[in-house]
């Protein structure tokens, strides 16, 4: 009998009232149980839940469990899908199938049997970088509400910097020094998480660049952040410190992962009522074909860098 190993969360990183953040539970993963799953890797991030599972059902499977990370910040996935299937011949007639056809524009990896020592994740994830958890496992509705909690309680924060920010060198090297900077002054107001930090790229002249986005534990501590240090210098660039803003195209893919996230937020006054697709995703269908043909990878495809926002 396989038991399920809890990870305990230090109370700190989450709201008071936020018992669905108190654990966080791995289950070891059975031989039988890897040879009947498949492993999703390169996933479109904008890729939902639903949009992967009808993916999955054009190999005509029976899914019995899908492990599936989302951002909090912005409801995408992490690239990597786990999923459980009725058998462990349903899993490699899936396989040879789907491995390398499209979904969103996007070849996808698809692959059986999981690694040895592979554990099936329950809860919010505790992540290394950042104070709390970025990722939350969409299993439920339960879940994405819980992810917004930040927002209806006033406690996330639009964080941006003068161009050309903190750090030299290439990418990472600027967001490790960005991130230390970020937990060195803001720390003591109290951090929950942290979001990926947009890169720099390409900026030729001073300007205000949104960085990331900041849940703190409480409302007075995100209230007294931005009291203190909006429109302030820290180490050497000016700073911007205000409320979350959720632009049209990201309440759209809100709607896309949770239709009641989406109504809460705009009953709230937090999500606009008129909402737009991505331009990401306009720019990439104009004149694509079928999702259902299999692609070559290109040849130094060009890169795509998002804003956070």
């Amino acid at each position: 009998m396989l038991l399920a190993s809890r990870v305990a969360i230090p109370q700190r990183q989450f709201t008071a009232g936020a018992r669905f953040l108190e654990g966080y539970v791995q289950t070891p993963s059975s031989e039988a149980e890897r040879a009947r799953s498949l492993a999703l890797l390169m996933l479109p991030k904008r890729a939902t839940k639903s949009e992967i599972e009808a993916f999955l059902q054009k190999a005509g499977v029976d899914i019995k469990r899908m492990q599936l990370r989302l951002d909090r910040f912005t409801f995408h996935n992490d690239t990597i899908c786990f999923v459980e299937l009725a058998n462990e011949k349903q899993a490699q007639d899936a396989a040879n199938r789907l491995n390398g056809k499209i979904l969103l524009e996007k070849s996808v990896t698809v692959s059986t049997p999981l690694k040895d020592g592979f554990v099936w994740k329950q809860g919010w994830q505790p992540d290394s970088e950042t104070s709390g958890s970025r990722y939350f496992l969409h299993e439920d509705d339960a879940a994405p509400h819980e992810a917004i909690k930040p927002l209806l309680e006033g406690r996330r924060v639009m964080f941006s910097v003068m161009t050309p920010g903190w750090g030299d060198g290439i990418t990472s090297t600027r967001q490790k020094a960005s991130r230390e900077i970020l937990h060195k002054h803001l720390d003591k107001y109290g951090i929950e998480a942290i979001s990926g930090l947009s890169p720099f790229l390409g900026d030729k002249r001073p300007s205000p660049r949104l960085l990331c986005f900041i849940d703190f534990e409480t409302k007075e501590g995100a209230t007294s952040a931005m009291e203190a240090l909006h429109e302030t210098e820290i180490e050497g660039r000016k700073v911007w410190i205000k409320p979350s803003e959720i632009a049209p195209w990201r309440a759209h893919h809100f709607g896309k992962v949770n239709q009641s996230v989406l109504a809460t937020l705009q009953e709230k006054g937090l999500a606009p009522q008129e909402l737009n697709e991505d331009l990401f995703i306009k720019q990439k269908s104009q004149g694509k074909t079928n999702d259902t043909k299999t692609r070559k990878p290109k040849r130094k495809p060009k890169v795509q860098v998002e804003k956070v926002e």
